[in-house]
């Protein structure tokens, strides 16, 4: 079986030498638009700074009002030392392990190939355009603080144009499953003190001593470390980028044994929490320079601020899909704060949410260091992730019409969407019954659909039958249900007798479970069986695995009114609206969610 398209052309990619200070930008370039032209998406460059290009790929959406995606990586990669690397990192070697090794396998050339590929493959199904426009954009020098790529470009008429809602950037490597997911980033401050003091000869004491300055700025520096360090270790709860980090990288002066220098400079290199007050930050710099004596200097290199306070918000439409994507592929994940600085800081000074992300778990993190690898099997499953969010995304559009639709593929009608109560139109490809095991795999069978024109073909469907109660509902009146479990149409459910009066109501069921099988059942929720926001759905789903068999319950029928059922509700306001937890939220969370 020969190699994979995806991982071909990240091999290809690690062969092209990016490496700071002289990157082969246009080599990557000429490489980006071969790639971009194949799906067919607009290809186009942007250099704020001569020889230092931003390199664009555009997929036109179908509504050129909405708010566009941007998926962005970065082309350069930081320097090597080919004498301590097993091969040379700039060949894209494949052991038959599965592990690639070069510079940029992590960091970050694997994420820019997995949006093209993943976009391959949905091009490949007949996936073909979007509602949105999605640009990709592959940026200069973030190894080297950006200065000349995203910071210069996003300042640009060009940027505004390009009207951004949203935006995915680079993450981190994990050694476990759980994959983590960063909404916000530490803020880059980098600052020199240069110390002035008096000259002499190194027999004396003199005053006015430049050393003694510094030696107070290190205590002060080294003392804000300390403390930082120590809200680390002391909450399990926090993660590195919860806290500020600070260290001295620089210290210079001198010219000689015998001579007191007239000055000494220190850099100090502070990574600050962007929920931290940095108007107090500044001060406290300021005061350090102050209390260091006379002739004290402070200079800031890179003084970068947040947006707006961090937060993972599920609130917003973007983040929300995105969540959920890696919740419905059973992906464990965790956010944080990343610790370092990506150029998604300057993304987000415009006021767009991105969030960093790079899918591989399971890998240990390798980016910057000797023999930088990823396996090509966590590399696929990124190209996977990606292209399901793509999918998911509430926004994709296909054809309209057969014609739309290449390579044999028609545009079928009444195709559910995964978001929303809609029913869109898709390009699929065609299939034969005596090679459903081989077209349409272990997940999907091959059966009879109308195209737009009603006229009958076969194509491959999902097992699963349905996505929402509107879609059973229009295909077939008698089983009006879509069992969210199962994913299959069912029929209404019926007490097996029901008996009322006045003032009371009292019901039996048949004891059975009505969710059965598969990893989403009755048994895998039992924890659930006691929860108040689960309880009348695993009462009326699940009632032999909870224990509510053969009971009998009544009471007055009164009006309780706009209330929430459950003290839980304000904090899952962001499944209000979420098809999975809708009706269960209409049923215990009225206030919370406006249904009232």
């Amino acid at each position: 079986m020969g190699e994979d398209i995806a991982v071909t052309n990240f091999r290809n990619y690690i062969r092209i030498n990016t490496e700071q200070p002289n990157p082969k930008y246009y080599e990557a370039r000429d490489f980006l638009f071969k790639l971009g032209k194949e799906l067919g998406c607009q290809t186009w460059e942007h250099e704020c700074v001569k020889g230092k290009p931003i390199i664009g790929l555009t997929l036109p959406g179908a509504d050129i009002n909405l708010k566009a995606i941007l998926l962005y990586s970065h082309t350069d990669v930081v320097p090597t030392s080919k004498s301590d690397w097993k091969y040379d990192p700039y060949e894209g070697v494949k052991e038959e392990n599965g592990l690639i090794y070069g510079r940029g396998t992590q960091d970050m050339k694997c994420v820019g190939i997995q949006y093209i590929e993943a976009l391959r493959r949905l091009h490949q199904k007949g996936i073909k355009r979007f509602q949105r426009t999605i640009h990709l954009i592959f940026g200069p020098d973030e190894e080297i603080g950006g200065k000349d790529g995203m910071e210069k470009f996003v300042q640009t008429e060009e940027f505004k144009k390009l009207n951004i809602g949203f935006a995915l950037d680079e993450g981190l490597a994990t050694e476990d499953e759980v994959f983590k997911v960063y909404y916000g980033e530490r803020c880059p401050w980098w600052v020199k003190f240069t110390c002035h003091g008096s000259p002499g000869h190194g027999s004396r004491f003199i005053e006015d001593n430049a050393a003694e300055k510094l030696q107070y700025i290190l205590n002060k520096a080294l003392e804000f470390r300390a403390s930082e360090k120590a809200k680390l270790e002391s909450d399990s709860n926090k993660n590195l980028g919860d806290v500020s980090t600070l260290n001295v990288t620089i210290i210079n002066g001198g010219v000689q044994a015998n001579c007191l220098p007239t000055e000494f400079e220190v850099t100090i290199d502070m990574r600050v929490n962007p929920n931290y007050n940095f108007d107090e930050i500044e001060k406290m710099l300021d005061n350090w320079s102050k209390e260091a004596g006379k002739n004290v200097e402070l200079e800031y290199l890179q003084k970068h601020y947040p947006p707006c306070k961090a937060i993972f918000d599920r609130n917003n439409k973007f983040v929300n899909t995105f969540a959920t994507t890696l919740e419905s592929m059973g992906c464990k994940y965790v956010t944080e704060i990343f610790t370092g600085a990506t150029d998604s800081r300057f993304i987000r000074k415009t006021g767009i949410q991105s969030i960093g992300f790079s899918p591989m778990n399971k890998t240990p993190t390798l980016l910057h260091e000797h023999n930088e690898c990823l396996n090509e099997s966590i590399f696929l499953k990124g190209v996977e992730i990606y292209e399901i969010s793509f999918i998911e995304a509430d926004d994709t559009i296909t054809c309209t019409q057969n014609p739309d639709c290449t390579g044999g593929f028609k545009c079928m009608k009444d195709v559910p969407r995964a978001l929303d109560n809609s029913l869109e139109m898709y390009c699929v490809n065609q299939c034969v019954p005596n090679k459903v095991a081989e077209q349409c795999g272990d997940s999907e069978t091959c059966e009879l659909k109308k195209d737009v024109n009603d006229v009958d073909f076969l194509t491959c469907v999902k097992s699963a039958e349905c996505i929402n109660d509107n879609y059973c509902e229009k295909m077939n009146s008698q089983k009006p249900i879509c069992n969210l479990y199962t994913l299959k149409c069912v029929e209404k459910e019926v007490s097996t007798t029901t008996t009322s009066t006045t003032a009371r109501t009292t019901t039996k069921t048949l004891c059975r479970d009505l969710i059965v099988g598969g990893r989403n059942d009755c048994q895998a929720h039992a924890a659930q069986c006691k929860d108040p926001i689960w309880l009348d759905l695993m009462k009326s789903k699940c009632p032999k695995t909870c224990g509510y068999c053969d009971t009998t319950s009544g009471g007055t029928i009164i009006s309780s009114g706009c209330v929430d059922l459950s003290p839980k509700c304000p904090n899952l306001k962001h499944l209000c609206k979420n098809l999975l937890y809708r009706n269960l939220m209409k049923q215990q969370c009225q206030k919370t969610c406006g249904y009232c």
